[in-house]
């Protein structure tokens, strides 16, 4: 992978940073009425499903990156312990995070039922079980945890057989192997549970930027491999904006030399913003509605804004006390060549 003064590390970076941003913005809204906001919420609004899309993208982009060329299926349980150590702690404080704010909430909710934990709803948190339960996720950001971790288990068991049909018919794979991953998108509506199979196109085109990337394909044929990619998403579910945004950002990210910005903290902090934001929101939120009306109704235009600041107050200590020294530990299991 390209060091961060070639340009590379810093587009994916930026980019990362900007589906965090657009996620958390998104959830700052729609709690409420806030008319005077209307026309810049009309603009930005529901626009979170766009970061989420960016997200998996680079994540099918990265990890095949990663692993590198020398991966082997004996190598599955040192990646599979790799990741865990460098994405589990962060998950599980912002799970306690989240059990503590949604037990607060619902004590100081004038009518409503004090939370009292169920263990087998944690039990199905730790293990991304939620689809296969009847359960719901206490953080409404972890389903796309749960569509991450299957995607690990995905590439991390197939990549082997990747990587050998790439040394027999490189272009042949690069050709291939996404149009293949993008199909996966069918058999969704059979087996809802396995989410990675409904965003498998989204996937698909970040594993189209590795093989762009080790330059196994021109950027002409990954062009066109990248619009039939787009295919089986045009005719299901996924919304055709989305597509066409993941699409250009593969492209963007991949080709293009990023400047090194001040803005790169954005990036830094992406996955503790995303994570540990919405339960801040949503305690906010849900202790001013009600609240604030009358002579202090003007004061909901400043909860946004009080969201904003608490989310980045919180991504930042979460980085510092457990993410970083997360991502330290992490490296130190990255397998041998």
């Amino acid at each position: 992978m390209k060091s961060a003064n070639s340009g590379f590390v810093e587009s994916v970076h930026l980019f990362r940073g900007i589906a965090a941003l657009m996620v958390v913005v998104d959830h700052l809204f729609g709690w409420f009425p806030l008319p005077l906001l209307d026309p810049v919420i009309a603009v930005i609004g529901g626009h979170g499903k766009l970061g989420v899309a960016v997200f998996f993208v680079i994540s099918g982009f990265v990890l095949p990156l990663s692993l590198g060329p020398l991966y082997r299926l004996e190598n599955v349980p040192r990646f599979l312990l790799r990741r865990a150590v460098r994405i589990e702690p962060v998950f599980l404080v912002s799970l306690i995070f989240a059990c503590v704010l949604f037990g607060v909430k619902t004590r100081l909710a004038s009518n409503g039922v004090p939370w009292v934990p169920d263990f087998g709803q944690l039990a199905a948190h730790l293990f991304y079980l939620i689809p296969f339960t009847e359960h719901e996720w206490l953080n409404a950001v972890y389903w796309t945890l749960a569509v991450e971790f299957q995607y690990y288990l995905v590439i991390g068991l197939s990549f082997p057989l990747i990587l050998a049909f790439g040394k027999k018919s490189p272009r042949f794979a690069a050709l291939l192997t996404p149009i293949l991953f993008s199909l996966l998108v069918f058999p969704a509506v059979s087996l809802p549970q396995v989410e990675l199979l409904k965003y498998s196109p989204y996937f698909a085109l970040g594993l189209l930027g590795y093989f762009l990337h080790q330059k196994q394909i021109s950027l002409g044929a990954a062009l066109i491999v990248g619009a039939l990619c787009l295919v089986p998403g045009f005719v299901t579910e996924l919304q055709t904006h989305h597509l066409l945004v993941a699409y250009a950002s593969l492209f963007l990210m991949v080709c293009w030399r990023a400047p090194r910005l001040r803005m790169r903290w954005l990036g830094t902090i992406s996955y503790s913003l995303y994570i540990i934001h919405y339960p801040i929101v949503d305690f906010v939120n849900q202790a001013a509605r009600g609240k604030l009306t009358g002579d202090l109704a003007w004061l909901l235009y400043a909860v946004p804004v009080l969201n904003l600041v608490l989310s980045f107050a919180a991504a930042w200590l979460l980085y510092r006390l457990v993410e970083k020294p997360s991502q330290s530990l992490s490296r130190k299991f990255r397998r041998k060549s």
